[in-house]
């Protein structure tokens, strides 16, 4: 028999936030040093393995919101890159967790 049961407890929404946050953390810093063509995603530590789709809507996410950017290298590749802002933003969360 299947129990009809309100599951929204069970994962409350701080937990969720903490998680798209140290995502977010992971996704800036993979980005910063590895060069990551525009087409790819970045290959995150298998900790924190997720799909493909949520990482590329964390991407465009944090593109929106100008944390990442396109670069162009000297023979015209396109690629990923950390923003000023995307680092401040970072190191803000950096901070906060080593407090």
């Amino acid at each position: 028999e299947i129990v009809s049961r309100d599951w929204s407890s069970d994962v409350c929404s701080s937990d969720l936030q903490t998680t798209l946050g140290l995502l977010d953390v992971e996704i800036l810093r993979t980005i910063e040093y590895q060069r990551i063509a525009i087409y790819q995603l970045p290959i995150l530590p298998t900790d924190l393995r997720v799909s493909q789709v949520l990482l590329g809507n964390r991407i465009n996410a944090l593109k929106e919101q100008g944390l990442v950017d396109h670069r162009i290298d000297e023979e015209g590749g396109r690629y990923w890159g950390v923003t000023k802002r995307g680092w401040e933003a970072l190191n803000e969360i950096l901070r906060k967790a080593a407090e």
